[in-house]
Formats: structure tokens, sequence, C-alpha cells
């Protein structure tokens, strides 16, 4: 009984979230120094049998076709995947047998943040991760955590310096995922979108985070 109560009580707090979020919403923002990228890479995490990493950045147009198709598994379109790597997002992609197995991007400049209907700008040496997904039948298998460390580890190469995150403060698992992969708090944003409000507190002096209204619809 215990345990379908536990269900219960947690789709309630996701709907009463998803209810919420349009009138007041709460995301924490979370940094990782790129100097640290390769303590990620655990012999305790290896990647399971049949899977293989592979970091996209300026993909040829021969190799579009496939990306393409196998990011459509997850249901992203054509479009989007094109126009991301058009203006130079990076994809990290896990693969399994020829199948999706999981996806991160990567963006630079400025990222979108859809619950405060704001896009954070970025200095030159910064990097947002985002829109990570982990296909259903291969959650569970610290996938996750090796993808993220390979695309980490990527943009520590390149010379990008920190990477930023942002998870809503209701997201209990994604805030303990952002601890364990050795990440800090470093601000917090509170929006009230249906307002049109929203600012960043951020929790020490030397922290410099700018948000900017943009045209981009929601």
């Amino acid at each position: 009984m215990r345990f379908f109560s536990a269900i219960r009580n947690k789709r309630l707090k996701l709907t009463a979230w998803k209810l919420l979020e349009p009138f007041f919403n709460v995301q924490y923002i979370f940094a990782f120094d790129l100097a640290s990228a390769k303590m990620l890479d655990s012999s305790a995490r290896q990647l399971p049998p049949g899977v293989r990493l592979r970091i996209v950045c300026n993909p040829a147009a021969a190799e579009l076709p496939e990306i393409c198709a196998l990011l459509s598994e997850a249901g992203m379109p054509r479009w989007v995947v094109q126009e991301r790597l058009a203006r130079g997002d990076v994809l990290g992609i896990a693969v399994a047998d020829e199948e999706l197995a999981a996806y991160t991007w990567a963006t630079f400049s400025r990222a979108r943040i859809a619950e405060a209907r704001r896009s954070l700008r970025l200095l030159q040496d910064q990097a947002v991760q985002y829109d990570t997904l982990v296909m259903p039948w291969w959650r569970g298998k610290g996938l996750q955590y090796r993808l993220t460390a390979a695309v980490l580890q990527h943009l520590s190469a390149v010379g990008y310096r920190q990477t930023l995150a942002w998870v809503n403060s209701c997201n209990v698992r994604s805030l303990r995922n952002q601890l364990s992969q050795g990440k800090r708090k470093i601000a917090t944003i509170w929006s009230s979108p249906i307002l049109g409000l929203a600012w960043v507190h951020p929790l020490t002096e030397e922290v410099r985070l700018a948000l900017e209204k943009t045209a981009t619809p929601d």
C-alpha cells in the first residue's frame, strides 16, 4: 500500500508543479568547472555492453540523415536537429546496436530558459548542457552520467571553462543528478511567466549572470 501511495503522491506533486508553473516557479542554476571534467570518468560507471558514445559538432552534410534518423526515435523533428547543429551546438549521443539509447546537447552564447520565458546570456568560455534524454529501456544503467562526462570532457578539451545548467526546484531526481556530477548551485531564478517577471539571485558576489527577454516563442 505504501508503494501505491508513493506513486499517487508523486503524480499529485507533478500535476501541481505543472499547473503552478505559469504562475510561479523556481529554477536552481548549477555550475561545473571543466578543469575537473576528467575526474568524472569513473571506472565504477562503465558503459553497458554494446553501447558506444559519440560527440557530434559541425557534422558533414552526409552525416545529417543518420543523426536525424536516430533522434527521430525520440520524437525530435529533423528541422530542430538541423537548426541546433547549424548554430554550433554540440550533440552527445549514445547508440546501442544502431538504435538511440540517449542524447544530450550543449549550446553557447545564450540559452533559452523556457520556464522563465528568458534567455541566459553566456560568457565566451561558458556553455550550457540542455535537453538530455535517456530512452526508457536504458534508464537506471548509469548512461546519463557517462554521456554527460563525455560531453563535459570534450568541452574542456576545446577550451571551455565552465558549464551551467538549471533544474526546477521540485525536480528532486534531477537535483540529485547535478550534485552527483560534482556541480555546485550558484544561483536561483524566480519567475512568474504569466506576469512577465523573472529575476536571478546569485548565491555569491562573484557570480555574474544576466537574463534577457527574447522573441523566441514558448
